[in-house]
This record gives C-alpha cells, sequence and structure tokens, in this order.
C-alpha cells in the first residue's frame, strides 16, 4: 500500500508543469489530459482548480494567436474528459470571438453534462461571455431560460449572478429581465440557485 501511495505522490511532483509545457509545444492533447489526471484529487473527478488554472496560463502564454488557443479549446472540450471539458470551456469563452456560434453550441451541450463540476465551471464560462459580450450573448441566454434541460436553465442563474459583480449598475435591470422567465421555474435545481444565491447574493448585492 505504500508503494502505491509513493507512486500517486510521484506522479502529483511539480514536474507536471514542465511535461505539460512540452505537451502544449505539440498540441498533444491526449498527453496534456494524462498529466492533468495524475493531478486529481482524492474528492474530486478533477485536479484542483490552482493546477487548473495554472494549466490555462500555461496554454495561454505558449500557443498565443487567439485561434491557436480556440483550438485547443476545442478540442479540449470535445475530449469526453470533465478536466478537458472544464478548460475547453473556459478558454472558447474567453476566445469567443474566434467563432461565437460554436462557443454557443459548446457551452450549451457542456451546461446539459452529467457531471457537476463540469456545470460549475461551464456557468463561469458564460459569465465570461456575457461579461465581455453582453449584446451579442444575452439574446443566447434569454433562450436558454426556455431550455427543456434544467441544467442549462440554472447555468443561466449562475452565470448572472457572476456577471453582476462585474457588470456596472446599468446593466442590472437587464440582467434582471434575463433570469425573470426563470422566477416561476418549477424545477427545484433552478429555485434553489435562483433564489438568495442569483438575487441576494448577485444582483441585490452588488447593485
Amino acid at each position: 500500500m505504500s508503494f502505491i501511495i509513493k507512486q500517486v505522490e510521484s506522479r502529483r511532483c511539480p514536474l507536471w508543469k514542465e511535461r505539460f509545457q512540452e505537451a502544449v509545444v505539440r498540441s498533444d492533447i491526449p498527453e496534456m489530459l494524462d498529466i492533468l489526471h495524475m493531478q486529481v484529487t482524492k474528492h474530486a473527478t478533477t485536479p484542483n482548480q490552482s493546477v487548473k488554472n495554472m494549466a490555462l496560463k500555461i496554454m495561454e502564454e505558449i500557443l498565443q494567436q487567439p485561434a491557436a488557443i480556440y483550438e485547443v479549446g476545442i478540442q479540449l472540450s470535445n475530449s469526453k474528459s470533465p478536466t478537458g471539458e472544464e478548460l475547453g470551456a473556459i478558454i472558447v469563452a474567453t476566445h469567443y470571438a474566434v467563432n461565437p456560434a460554436e462557443v454557443n453550441s459548446v457551452l450549451l451541450r457542456l451546461a446539459d453534462s452529467t457531471d457537476w463540476e463540469v456545470r460549475e465551471w461551464v456557468a463561469s464560462a458564460c459569465a465570461i461571455v456575457l461579461t465581455h459580450n453582453f449584446k451579442n450573448f444575452y439574446p443566447t441566454l434569454l433562450e436558454w431560460t426556455k431550455n427543456d434541460s434544467p441544467n442549462v436553465r440554472r447555468a443561466v442563474v449562475v452565470a448572472v449572478k457572476y456577471t453582476a459583480r462585474k457588470m456596472e449598475d446599468q446593466y442590472a435591470e437587464l440582467l434582471i429581465d434575463l433570469i425573470e422567465p426563470l422566477l416561476s421555474d418549477e424545477d427545484i435545481y433552478v429555485k434553489k440557485n435562483l433564489g438568495a444565491f442569483a438575487i441576494g447574493d448577485g444582483l441585490l448585492k452588488y447593485h
């Protein structure tokens, strides 16, 4: 048992960054994911947030060109790996301008993931897009409020909360209008996040 523990610990050593950088240079998606999978914590299906944030930073610094970074983001989002889907969602959201229609499609698909961690990261990704591309992405989220999946509708709620922290007061009414169709939503998953979470801790707190 101690031998197995030592093996796991050795895999999670700081050298993962160097190996990850090399894999990014080669755009070797499977290798990138294998390296990150070795950093998975005991209490989750993906590495901790600091590891994933570092991975995002490394990819941005090495790839540099928006189109190149975006392409890696698309591949990660299609990887079927929760870690890859989380990172892919953030990357394509950050580089929304490269292909807005495709980003909308990717985020919609991942917002309905069966993995709760992926859904959380996608909600954050939606907030990134809404914050920086408000006029273009707003109608998309408004359409999502009518989606059959409560996971997708809930993504709108959480995205509004995160966006409210960063937007000026002039956007408050529009953000309220965005979640208004969900005020009568009967799904418990949506209702639980809509009240104190999105309105109280989001819109009312910051506006």
